[in-house]
Order: structure tokens, then sequence, then C-alpha cells
């Protein structure tokens, strides 16, 4: 029996993971570029002890364009290893949805192996693209039957001591300084009316509370 010779390129199948090819050239470049940085400042500072002043200037404009460009080009490096590209944005559509998702199983929907979606998110975390993993609760599962914002115009010197008062209030879930004619707009989880009236009571102490009852969230969340 011959064997039959293939005509052609093999295709790739769309569907298969493919290795991911940003991983870890930048990094390696960068070393690189700063060893090299390194060496020729120890180098010039060796060999420059004992020219004569304008041997000594020529050569220090030298190095210095030497330096500028090697510098230029490490910083282009590391500006390029923090862009996002469109596939870290779909792994972080991803993880919005559900952050427990496996590498595999991320890798699926975006055509990587595991490996590569796990190098694409240690970098988004390790440049602060990712700041973190929160958790989203039930609060009438936790005995909160009601969820208000209410936005706060504050009283003449009472922003410093409401902000480190109100980080301590456990009823509060989100809350943020904002512009216009209030000065915070607060999340705030409650057990019943009673509890809102209570809780308004303490914010009276800082200023005028608007409050606005959360009927439901529309559509997915958005970050």
């Amino acid at each position: 029996m011959t064997a039959k010779r293939r005509i052609g390129k093999a295709t790739k199948d769309p569907a298969k993971p493919t290795k991911d090819c940003t991983k870890k050239p930048q990094k390696i470049a960068i070393a690189r570029m700063t060893k090299t940085y390194n060496s020729t400042v120890f180098s010039f500072f060796k060999t420059s002890a004992n020219l004569s002043f304008s041997t000594f200037s020529v050569k220090w404009n030298q190095w210095l364009k030497g330096a500028f460009t090697i510098i230029k080009s490490i910083f282009e490096l590391k500006t390029s290893f923090l862009m996002v590209d469109d596939l870290d944005r779909k792994i972080i559509d991803i993880l919005k949805l559900n952050s427990r998702q496996s590498y595999a199983e991320i890798g699926k929907q975006v055509f990587l192996s595991p490996s590569s979606v796990r190098e694409r998110i240690k970098k988004l975390e390790d440049t602060g693209v990712i700041k973190g993993y929160s958790l989203r609760v039930n609060q009438t599962l936790l005995g909160n039957s009601l969820e208000v914002f209410i936005m706060l115009k504050m009283f003449s010197g009472k922003l410093k001591p409401a902000l480190v008062e109100i980080e301590t209030y456990p009823e509060v879930k989100e809350a943020y300084r904002i512009t216009g004619q209030h000065n915070l707009f607060i999340r705030v989880a409650l057990k019943d009316q009673l509890h809102l009236q209570q809780f308004i009571d303490k914010l009276v102490n800082f200023g005028e509370p608007t409050t606005h009852l959360i009927l439901s969230r529309v559509g997915k969340k958005m970050t």
C-alpha cells in the first residue's frame, strides 16, 4: 500500500482553542531592554573616570541619546502590554456574568486554550483593569425587603464627618460622591419602612435626604 501525499495546506478548526501568542514576549523584551540599559549605565561610568572634560561631554551626549532610545522603547512596550484588545473585552464580559467560570469554560467561548485565558486574566489583574471580584446577593432572602436610593444634600461642614460615619452603616451597600445639588448618592438595603425611617433619622444629622424606592433592576448588570 502506498501512502497518499496530502495536497494543499491544512486548515484550522475554528472551534478548536488556539494558542495565544501575546502572553510573554512583551515582558521578556522589557526585561532584556532594562538589563541593557543598566549595563550601559555601569559601562559608561566605569570607562569615563579618566577622560578629559571635552571627551566626557561628547560621550555623555552620545550615552544620553542611547539611553533615551532604550527608555522610550521600554515605555512603548509597557504601553502595548497594557492595551486591552477585543479578546480581553470578551473575557471581561464573560466574567461580569459569572466570574466563577473555569478557564476551560471561558476558553471555549473565545476559542483560546485554558492557559491562554489564564495568562490574559492575570495580565488584566496585574495591570489593574480587573480590580476584583464581587458577590451579588438576594437582599430579600437576607431579610431586607426594601432597597432604596438616597441622595443627600450636605449641611455646611458636615461632608467629612458624614463620609466617615456612613462607611460604618451596614445598611449601605454602595455610596458615591456626586456633582450637582446633592453631594452623596447611596444605595441602601433595609428590612421595612420602620427601618427606613430610623435610617433617615440618622442621615438628617448630616444633611437633607431625598429617598427613591427601588422597584426592580432593568436589564443585566452594567459596569
